[in-house]
């Protein structure tokens, strides 16, 4: 980035620590970029009206996150963790959502889930991978 770093350290002092980075100051033709760049963003009439599946099992969070998605347009269902996601998308029709949200521990825990069961149907029908796994 073209800048520097200095140390000054003494034993039972302490220690400086001098970092200097070379910048430009942003002019009038930057800021004009930016915006531009933000209207794009805020431009929603492309994910307006989509469909969005929502997996949350925090009632308080669910509640921002819906209404934060459904100003800006978007068409939420909501349901609270990774089983009933997976079960809600197999009841509907191909390409019902646009967009799956899910909390990562919705996520993890449906993976565990799958995994035991996974584990359990091969130590039921093929004992000798017990060790494998």
């Amino acid at each position: 980035m073209g800048g520097t770093i200095d140390v000054e350290s003494e034993l039972g002092k302490g220690s400086k620590f001098t970092v200097v980075l070379k910048h430009h100051l942003a002019d009038e033709k930057y800021y004009a970029q930016v915006n531009e760049d933000l209207s794009l963003l805020n431009a929603n009439k492309n994910i307006r009206g989509k469909h969005i599946l929502l997996a949350e099992d925090n009632d308080l969070n669910a509640e921002i996150t819906i209404t934060l998605l459904e100003d800006m347009g978007l068409i939420v269902e909501r349901v609270e963790d990774g089983i009933q996601c997976v079960a809600k998308m197999e009841q509907m029709p191909a390409k019902s959502y646009d967009l799956i949200l899910m909390d990562i521990q919705s996520l993890i825990w449906m993976v565990i889930r799958q995994h035991k069961l996974f584990v359990n149907c091969q130590i039921k029908t093929k004992p000798r991978f017990l060790s494998l796994l």
